[in-house]
């Protein structure tokens, strides 16, 4: 018998990580605060594994259908992934936007970096809004394939490992640094967390500002080629 014990283990091991933030205790006690509409980036990273566990169900197109905000944008790469697990979640201080960065793998065992912005809806659940993924170049060597499990061992897959912030409540932000030309931008409706994309011929580029206790800060930065190898 295979057990396959996602969610618990994510969100477990996602508040750990919180648990190792170094901004204000405003922003800790938000992260693990049980009420609705607070600000828990673990809810992303079950939202995560959701989405994962659908795929495996119906098949990742319609996973993705069905987890989409009514105006979601599928960027450059954003179909590539057949499996994938979060590593870091950024949420905004009120817990309505999130950004989630990770590692993904093809059906062919090709693996790269995935990143994904969320909103979450009217009964509380999170849509994702953008995602944009890459491959390495180059791959990695390729992991040696695990054996079969005897009859009767226990196989536990995909444990997740995540860290998560989310962004200082306290103080209002104060203006946000200009983004690079060609840009598009998003913020959360409270202006503590921005996201930022562009894919042309140059290449394509994601990139997350929080709001801290020290200022604005580039939380998550991904410069890719613009074309990938098929």
């Amino acid at each position: 018998m295979i057990a396959r014990a996602l969610s618990i283990v994510a969100v477990a091991a996602l508040l750990a990580g919180c648990a190792e933030q170094r901004f204000s205790r405003d922003a800790y006690a938000r992260a693990l605060y049980s009420a609705p509409g607070a600000a828990q980036p673990s809810r992303i990273v079950a939202r995560e594994i959701e989405k994962l566990q659908r795929a495996r169900e119906v098949g990742r197109s319609s996973a993705l259908s069905s987890f989409a905000s009514s105006d979601a944008t599928l960027l450059p790469g954003g179909e590539l992934a057949a499996s994938w697990t979060p590593k870091l979640v950024w949420m905004s201080c009120d817990g309505r936007f999130a950004v989630s960065d990770g590692r993904f793998e093809t059906a062919d065992g090709r693996v790269g970096e995935y990143v994904t912005s969320w909103r979450r809806n009217l009964s509380g659940d999170y849509d994702w809004l953008q995602t944009m993924a890459a491959l390495d170049d180059p791959q990695p060597p390729k992991r040696p394939e695990q054996p079969a499990p005897q009859p009767g061992e226990i196989v536990v897959d995909g444990l997740v490992s995540a860290d998560g912030r989310v962004a200082h409540c306290k103080t209002p932000p104060a203006a946000l640094p200009p983004a690079a030309d060609g840009m598009t931008e998003m913020r959360s409706r409270d202006r503590t967390l921005a996201w930022r994309w562009t894919a042309d011929g140059a290449g394509r580029n994601f990139e997350v500002m929080a709001w801290t206790a020290d200022g604005w800060a580039k939380v998550m930065d991904h410069s890719w080629p613009a074309q990938e190898q098929e």
